[in-house]
Order: C-alpha cells, then structure tokens, then sequence
C-alpha cells in the first residue's frame, strides 16, 4: 500500500477523502474505521488513536520481542 495514502488517512482529522466503494454485503459483514464515514470516522479514529501512539507501540513490540526471545529459548532446551 501506499505510504503516502496511510498518512493522508491517518492525518485526516475531518474524515474528508474518498473512500473506496465497497459492497453491501461486505460492508454488513465488516464495519469499523475502514467502513465509516464522516463524523462516525472521525469518532472512531479518536478513540482508537492513543493505541497507536509511538509511545505505546514500543512497549507493545517490547514485550512481544521479550515474548519471541523467550519462546526461543524454550525451543533451544526442549532440542536438546
């Protein structure tokens, strides 16, 4: 995808761009902040911004390289 795209997206606090079509079933069967629009888009962008501020990203990819390293290391013993 385009990075360009992903950060137009992310940016937008006014919910204003174009959005691809997207069918009536699919859009039933998924919703969230691909499928919405307007004000509903911008609510939902708002409350789940904080989750991916760099901040709490680190610490999320902290612990999950802590959770790797240790899985790894229980991989090693049990070979042997």
């Amino acid at each position: 995808m385009d990075g360009e795209l992903i950060r137009e997206i992310l940016s937008n606090k006014s919910g204003q761009f174009e959005q691809v079509k997207i069918s009536p079933i699919v859009k039933f069967l998924i919703t969230g902040l691909v499928t919405h629009e307007g004000k509903k888009w911008v609510n939902h962008k708002r409350i789940i911004s904080p989750a991916f501020h760099l901040r709490r990203l680190k610490v999320v990819f902290a612990r999950i390289g802590v959770g790797a390293d240790q899985d790894l290391i229980k991989m090693v013993f049990d070979l042997l």
